[in-house]
C-alpha cells in the first residue's frame, strides 16, 4: 500500500492518498459567432502554477457531488454561476503520471446560455487570491 498515515483525529485514523478533483470547461459564444472558453489566471493564493492560465478546477469538498464541486469552483474562480443541469460529464483521468499531484480528475463541459457580454460583468467583479480574469 502506498497511502500514508498522517495521524489520528477525533479517534479516527487519517490517511494521505490521492485526491479527487474536478475541472469544468465552460464555453461561451460571442455576438459574431466566435466561441470563447472561460479561463482565469492562477493567483498568489494558489500553491503551484501561479500566473498560468487554467479552466475552473479544484477539489471535492465533503458532502458535495463532483458536479456541485465544478459549479462551486467555477463561481469561486470566475464569479460565473453555472446551472448544474447544463453540465455534461466528458470523462475522467486517473493516470498518476499525467498529474504531478496524482489527482483523479472528473472533467465536465458546459455551453453557457448567454453571450459573452453578459458574463463580462461577472468577470470584472472577480479578482481574488486564487486567480484573476482578463479585463478585456
Amino acid at each position: 500500500m502506498k497511502n500514508f498515515k498522517i495521524g489520528v483525529f477525533d479517534g479516527k485514523e487519517l490517511w494521505y492518498s490521492r485526491s479527487l478533483a474536478v475541472t469544468l470547461f465552460s464555453f461561451v459564444k460571442g455576438k459574431e459567432g466566435n466561441v470563447f472558453i472561460l479561463a482565469n489566471q492562477r493567483g498568489k493564493g494558489t500553491p503551484y502554477n501561479q500566473g498560468q492560465w487554467n479552466c475552473s478546477c479544484g477539489y471535492l469538498d465533503f458532502d458535495e457531488t463532483a458536479k456541485e464541486a465544478a459549479v462551486r469552483e467555477t463561481f469561486e474562480e470566475t464569479g460565473v454561476k453555472v446551472d448544474k443541469k447544463l453540465i455534461k460529464f466528458i470523462g475522467f483521468n486517473s493516470n498518476p503520471k499525467d498529474d504531478e499531484l496524482q489527482n483523479v480528475t472528473f472533467r465536465y463541459a458546459v455551453i453557457l446560455p448567454k453571450d459573452i457580454s453578459f458574463y463580462k460583468k461577472e468577470f470584472s467583479k472577480k479578482n481574488n487570491e486564487e486567480g484573476q480574469l482578463p479585463t478585456s
